[in-house]
Parts: C-alpha cells; structure tokens; sequence
C-alpha cells in the first residue's frame, strides 16, 4: 500500500471518534448596517447544553453536510428558512478542550425582522444582535484558566520516570469574553467570532 492511501482515513477516522458541530455566523443587514445574529439558550436545556449562554445557531452534524446542518439547525432554533440565507464560506474548524470540532459557516440575509421569529422555545430563550463593527473595534477581554493535572486510584506510576515527581505540565486554556450590552459574550462563541473578526482585519490589510 502506497503511503498516500495508507493514510487517507485518518481524518474520517477522527471524525468518527469525535464529535463535529457546525455553527451559523449569520450577518444580517439591518437598515443598512451589517449585525450578528445570536441566541440565548434557554435555561430549561440540561447543564451539558449550556442553559443561559449565549451562543450561535448551530449543531451536532449528522453527516458531512456542514452547511447543511448549520441552516437545518438555525432553521429548527429561530425559523430563518435556509432559502433566506445566502452561505458566504466557512472556517477552519475550531477545536475544544472536550474534543469537539466546531465548522463554523457564515451567512447573509437581509430583511429579517427578528421581533417576529419563531423561536423554538425548547432551545432559545430569546434572540439579539449585534453590530459587526462592535466586534471590529473591539477588544475581547481574555482570562486564563488553569487545568491540573488530577489521577486515578490505579495510575501506574511505578511504569514512569520520576513517578508521581513527573513533571506534569498544567494545561492553559485563553477565555474570550465580549460585554455588549447587558449581554456576556463568552467561552467558544466568542472565540469563534474573535477568530471571524481577525480573518476580516486580515483581508483588510490585505487589499
């Protein structure tokens, strides 16, 4: 077997073993000014689904379908037909400190009144925008967190160097956080729109 066969799965393979998310940038043109589009998840949802943050449409996808599930997901949260959204791309994944591998795609529309959404209760709270030149001048606030390194009853210390006396590195983690408004923009949705943020800048300077 050739090494470029050899190999070739090993992407699918990752994605087997881990969960993929794809989430919606959704850019929408309010009288004339560009905004995104975000959702408070409603606090009935279980802990593991982050009830009261603030997050980006979007889901666990199924298949390969990244921007497919992205509409089909915003489509379920906040009743945005995906014939109303036009895709203007995608990101590199972004990955999390829990192994999830989150696709975030950007989309467009215009002439969305969101006071008259309908909004799947079950999921979303309510929903807001804010303006993209809020982000574009703005710096987000970026905290460190500190993860230790903790055992089980049975870790085989005997079968290392130096056992318990290892030098186990702690793990860092930056935490982004966007104020606009009352609103807390935090954790991996800030990141993504941070990292948005950036490759806008990037083409900036660019032209």
């Amino acid at each position: 077997m050739d090494n470029d066969n050899k190999y070739k799965n090993i992407n699918y393979l990752y994605d087997k073993h881990n969960k993929k998310y794809s989430v919606l940038i959704l850019l929408l043109d309010i009288k004339g000014e560009i905004n995104i589009l975000f959702e408070v998840r409603s606090r009935n949802l279980s802990e593991n689904a982050q009830p009261g943050d603030i997050s980006l449409p979007g889901g666990l996808c199924e298949d390969d379908d990244v921007i497919g599930e992205a509409l089909r997901e915003t489509y379920e949260e906040v009743g945005i037909y995906p014939t109303e959204i036009e895709i203007l791309g995608r990101m590199n994944p972004i990955f999390t400190g829990d192994e999830r591998k989150i696709i975030p795609v950007v989309g467009y529309a215009k002439d969305i009144d969101i006071s008259k959404l309908n909004i799947s209760a079950d999921e979303v709270e309510e929903v807001f925008t804010a303006p993209l030149d809020f982000f574009l001048n703005s710096q987000p606030k970026v905290h460190t967190v500190n993860y230790q390194a903790e055992f089980e009853e049975e870790f085989p210390f005997d079968k290392i160097h130096k056992g318990r006396d290892y030098n186990w590195k702690p793990r860092r983690e930056k935490v982004y956080f966007y104020y606009y408004k009352d609103y807390n923009i935090w954790g991996i949705t800030a990141k993504i729109i941070n990292q948005f943020v950036n490759i806008l800048k990037n083409q900036e300077e660019e032209i």
